[in-house]
């Protein structure tokens, strides 16, 4: 057999380590980040106010101000695409700012002292959104683009924590180029903000040879781009700026993925839920296949010691055997470890074998007080699976205990822009089920049962209550606990286009316009703005005279891609074909908004929202990081 692929010997694995990981940033976080860039030593007046909404929301608060000049700074949350900021005397509007991106600032100056009303409204998309009042101290000068960037970041991306470095780009120069060093595993984010005189900002990234890694989209008045090097270098940022404006760039970095070092953290974690209470002497970690031995010199001082063994994903069993030199074995496998107590110091022979699966596992070796295995305590054991399964950057922030022979229910509240990850994990049981469903009973993400430990991943589209429902075989104890992390990054989408470019239109419609294809062939109808768009792709070139909806490859046997309100999905031949009827209801909105002469589009993004609502989402699965890919 062959002998150890790849091992890792780690003479220490900190729990702290989890603890480490920087709290995401809050949309009220970036709000007050905003009113500094604009007006630096200004003050909050009263609290920040919060809301949440969707297109055409409005949320009003009042607010007591004296004589002088104030700031209002308004920031959107994931999901929000454009933010209105107004503020009212009685019922005398007296300022107004339409903002083109999700944060927005309003400046103006009060002759009178009295109670006023600041109102914020959501111009397109849905989400959280916050808002506060300040101070001015002098009149606002131009903003500090670079920490405007630093804002932006925090309002729609709140896992980017913490700025490596701010670049500034020179007002008036086209193109700008920095060498940015990145790291292999490590993620490197740039948010860009343009000022007002600006039209657009573009990015790239560009390998040490001169080959492109990655570009944003579209070039639009906020530019974001992600990067996930593959090896560690200098790299080139390139930048575009149209216009005579400036925009100012901040970079921040993610935490690379847990891999073997998250196995050989949940294997300390393990040791913990039966007991130990110090950090590993030893942890031994391997990656390696099905058959695949790994040995190891183990020495030990006197003393009792837990040997705690956990798998990651892909391996489904392991045993370990822990002989000293007069060949006195212990084992211990995944399911159960083993204690041992050394009369003398000595060193002992460690060997993992794989017996099934690919993939990495890890043996901690902990102090413990005798040879008895204390009984583990399940929450624990979430936390130990969850280092090796868990997504990185997972928090733990709810867990539930598994009454025995149960089948408990909880209504848990989710919103966009956060992940969430459940993790399910019990002691003697044998298989444990997990499913979330929506408000209606519809299923919305299943479990994936691993004999004790199910994981149960789940990125919301939309904010609500969901049910968990847990379902556990076998006389044991279980329990599941929900852990969080910040939705990937999408690419930012262009701004509306130029009302120039659009020709007349009736009052009132000034969101981007829908793009209703089928197949990637259009429907033949006139732009429609105001509305959500829908995509349906294949792979493959529509034949003639199959353009119309609900025909060719979409309501076959194939499977294919469809966009929704800006939403990439893969689908299955069922979720195509609901994805055609979205498509198809679509058609029906666009066309009668076209023949209505109301000049209003409140009842048709009612009636486009319903049909977006048709999507099988069951049969799609939505693929957050290709949002770009929608046209």
């Amino acid at each position: 057999m062959p002998f150890l692929r790849l091992a890792l010997i780690a003479a220490v694995v900190t729990l702290s380590s989890l603890a480490a990981r920087a709290e995401p940033r809050t949309v009220a976080q970036a709000a007050e980040l905003q009113a500094q860039a604009v007006s630096p030593g200004s003050a909050r007046v009263g609290d920040v106010f919060q809301g949440q909404g969707r297109r055409g929301d409005d949320a009003d608060w009042n607010v007591e101000l004296q004589p002088g000049c104030y700031l209002v700074s308004g920031a959107g949350g994931p999901g929000v695409e454009r933010l209105y900021l107004s503020l009212f005397s009685g019922k005398e509007r007296l300022a107004k700012v339409a903002s083109k991106t999700a944060l927005a600032t309003l400046a103006h100056c009060v002759q009178a002292a009295g109670t006023y009303r600041v109102r914020a409204t959501i111009d397109e998309g849905k989400g959280a959104f916050a808002m506060a009042v300040f101070s001015q101290p002098t009149a606002p000068a131009a903003p500090d683009l670079e920490r405007m960037a630093d804002a932006y970041a925090a309002a729609q991306f709140p896992q980017l924590t913490r700025a490596v470095d701010r670049l500034p780009l020179v007002r008036g120069s086209r193109d700008q180029e920095w060498l940015v060093p990145v790291r292999e595993g490590v993620c490197t984010t740039f948010v860009g903000v343009a000022d007002a005189a600006a039209k657009d900002l573009s990015l790239k990234v560009l390998h040490p040879n001169g080959k492109e890694q990655a570009r944003t989209k579209d070039a639009a008045p906020v530019a974001v781009l992600q990067h996930c090097a593959k090896q560690t270098g200098t790299w080139s940022l390139k930048a575009r700026l149209g216009g005579a404006g400036g925009a100012g760039l901040a970079r921040f970095e993610s935490q690379p993925a847990m891999g073997l070092e998250g196995v050989a953290l949940g294997a300390a974690l393990l040791g913990r839920a039966y007991g130990a209470t110090t950090d590993p002497v030893q942890v031994l970690a391997v990656r390696a296949e099905d058959g695949d031995e790994s040995d190891w010199r183990l020495p030990l001082e006197a003393g009792c010691y837990l040997i705690s063994v956990l798998r990651g994903a892909g391996v489904a069993k392991v045993n370990v055997s822990v002989t000293d030199s007069n060949r006195q074995k212990v084992k211990a496998t995944d399911l159960k470890p083993a204690a041992l107590c050394a009369a003398a110091p000595a060193v002992y022979k460690v060997r993992a074998v794989i017996g099934d699966g690919e993939g990495d596992l890890a043996v901690a070796v902990q102090r413990v007080e005798s040879a008895t295995v204390a009984e583990a305590r399940p929450e624990l054991l979430c936390d130990a699976h969850a280092a090796a399964l868990a997504p990185a950057g997972s928090r733990a922030a709810e867990a539930w205990a598994v009454p025995a022979g149960k089948r408990p229910e909880w209504l848990v509240s989710l919103r966009p822009g956060i992940c969430y990850s459940f993790v399910g994990a019990g002691v003697a049981i044998k298989e444990l089920h997990l499913d979330l469903r929506s408000a209606t009973n519809k299923e919305q993400a299943k479990g994936r049962e691993d004999r004790e430990r199910t994981l149960l991943d789940f990125c919301p589209r939309e904010p609500g209550s969901y049910k968990l429902v847990v379902q556990v075989e076998g006389k044991g104890s279980a329990a599941v606990v929900r852990y969080e992390r910040a939705a990937p990054v999408p690419q930012v989408q262009a701004a509306a286009q130029p009302e120039s470019e659009r020709g007349p239109q009736p009052t009132g419609w000034t969101p981007p316009n829908v793009n209703v294809t089928v197949n990637g062939a259009a429907l033949g109808m006139p732009a429609m703005p105001g509305l959500p768009g829908v995509t349906v792709s294949t792979g493959a070139e529509p034949a003639a005279g199959q353009h119309q909806v609900g025909s060719g490859a979409a309501e076959g046997g194939s499977t294919g891609t469809c966009c929704v309100n800006g939403r990439f999905h893969e689908c299955s031949p069922k979720g195509m074909k609901s994805c055609s009827e979205v498509a198809s209801c679509m058609s029906d909105v666009a066309r009668d908004a076209m023949n209505s002469k109301s000049g209003s589009l409140s009842g048709f993004a009612d009636r486009a929202d319903a049909c977006a609502r048709k999507l099988d989402t069951f049969a799609c699965t939505a693929q957050p990081s290709r949002n770009g890919e929608c046209k």
